[in-house]
């Protein structure tokens, strides 16, 4: 196996352990954000969803990235393309999360 170079493995090393970091804030602050709100106004909320299918997508990369991360905290972030793949599914988690949140507040607080 070929060894990577330390500039590349540096890199992917920081940027492994931002987007995990980021992720947990943006869990818990979204957890935080559930937990503090009424129930009256929660339950207020009502998503439709076309096609079943369309859930596929962010259970299979909550999946993938919890499975990214065991790996990737068992190597110690030695393994830069482990390291590589966590950051990029933990990216598009992120921007999930977000696309998900912006379209719940405005039914909680509208």
């Amino acid at each position: 196996m070929k060894t990577p170079s330390s500039k590349n493995h540096t890199t992917s090393k920081i940027v492994a352990k931002s987007i995990l970091r980021l992720f947990f804030v943006l869990f818990v602050m979204l957890l935080a954000f559930y937990v503090t709100q009424d129930a009256s106004k929660l339950s207020r909320i009502s998503l439709y969803f076309a096609n079943k299918w369309f859930l596929l997508f962010p259970i299979s990369l909550f999946i993938l990235f919890v499975g990214l991360l065991i790996k990737v905290l068992k190597n110690k972030y030695v393994r830069t393309e482990y390291n590589w793949l966590m950051s990029l599914n933990g990216g598009f988690l992120i921007v999930y999360l977000l696309l998900l949140f912006a379209r719940i507040y405005p039914l909680v607080f509208g």
